[in-house]
């Protein structure tokens, strides 16, 4: 859980820092959370294994995360890190 967060937060500051370009590829990473929540979904339910289905249930969870990072406001940067926090949570407790 802890490389998740020190990953997003490395996206949040990489989004700010190439902000002009940031405009171009926005689609691309909207289209590339949201294939990322459609494969992780999918995949688990065929699943059978109960750690196969947390892994792909994590793949699904960061395109939620991605997803909020494709939209690049201080909302959504608050948003990230209390959804992490929460899946922190979660995650310790499963």
């Amino acid at each position: 859980m802890v490389p998740k967060i020190s990953i997003i937060t490395f996206f949040i500051r990489f989004v700010c820092s190439i902000l002009d370009l940031f405009i171009y590829l926005q689609n691309i990473i909207f289209l590339v959370g949201g294939l990322s929540i459609l494969s992780g979904t999918f995949f688990a339910l065929a699943q059978k294994r109960l750690k196969r289905l947390m892994i792909y249930s994590s793949i699904a969870q960061v395109g939620f995360l991605v997803i909020a990072l494709a939209i690049n406001t201080f909302d959504s940067s608050v948003a990230i890190y209390f959804y992490l926090f929460i899946y922190l949570i979660t995650s310790i407790l499963i």
